[in-house]
């Protein structure tokens, strides 16, 4: 056997994680206390909440980072999938409380 370099998403593993143990919420944290569009701009705004075909558009508009928030949010597609029940909160560690009740952070779901 001989090493190899190589990444890991932890995004992606988190939602496969997720899905293994058939979790109904996948929390990812982050720095940030929520998704935002026009990301530090001086028209930045938070997403409290989208869907997935939300999330899409936004994507195909170049809203999110691809090394930082992008990652995030197509782990969060994938984990969800076609479930109506699933959903995913991406917020920091210090509000993910309040994230969970609905305060903070944004929340995907179908």
């Amino acid at each position: 056997l001989k090493g190899a370099s190589a990444v890991i998403e932890k995004d992606l593993i988190a939602g496969l994680l997720a899905d293994g143990v058939e979790a109904d919420m996948l929390i990812i944290l982050t720095g940030e206390e929520s998704v935002y569009k026009n990301y530090q701009t001086d028209k930045q705004e938070p997403i409290r909440e989208m869907t997935c075909a939300q999330a899409q558009t936004y994507i195909a508009e170049g809203e999110f980072g691809e090394g930082t928030m992008l990652p995030k949010i197509q782990a969060a597609i994938d984990y969800i999938g076609n479930s109506a029940v699933r959903s995913v909160l991406i917020a920091n560690l210090e509000e993910a409380l309040d994230g969970v009740s609905g305060l903070k952070g944004t929340l995907i779901h179908k």
